[in-house]
């Protein structure tokens, strides 16, 4: 039986690789996620450019470039989606937000911040108080940018 495999082997060890397909060490590796800073002054300060950047964001578009997909927001009018919490919070506005007490935790591979942030929004019509008001927010790279994936 050893020796009716033979011919074939032989055949297909003479067979020509497929063209087209670059060989495995010419591609490129995926893109590696941005390093994590290495103590803890580093993730207040990437917490407090994160927290800022989302607080700088006025229309709904904006909003969600910045959320992941399964995005969720709490406030005092209750719990929504990413498009709901989009839309909700442009017609809030914020005025001239000024963060404060921030502190950073990594979790895995999110990084959950908690600050007070002082704004001046409105809610229904009616301005919300300008006091510096406690948040949380949780925040992953995706797709090469942090995106946030929770915020109350």
């Amino acid at each position: 039986m050893s020796f009716s495999l033979l011919p074939l082997v032989a055949a297909l060890a003479l067979v020509p690789a497929p063209q087209g397909a670059p060989p495995a060490a010419s591609v490129p590796p995926p893109p590696a996620a941005a390093a994590w800073p290495a103590d803890d002054a580093g993730l207040a300060a990437l917490a407090s450019r994160l927290v800022n950047d989302w607080m700088s964001r006025t229309s709904a578009p904006a909003l969600e470039a910045a959320m992941q997909p399964c995005f969720q927001f709490v406030s005092f009018q209750g719990a929504c989606d990413r498009a709901g919490a989009a839309q909700r919070l442009a017609a809030m506005g914020a005025g001239s937000p000024k963060v404060s007490g921030v502190v950073a935790t990594r979790v895995g591979d999110a990084l959950v911040v908690t600050c007070l942030v002082a704004v001046t929004q409105s809610a229904e019509g009616k301005s919300l108080p300008a006091d510096a008001a406690p948040r949380l927010g949780v925040w992953q790279q995706a797709d090469g940018a942090w995106k946030l994936a929770a915020w109350a």
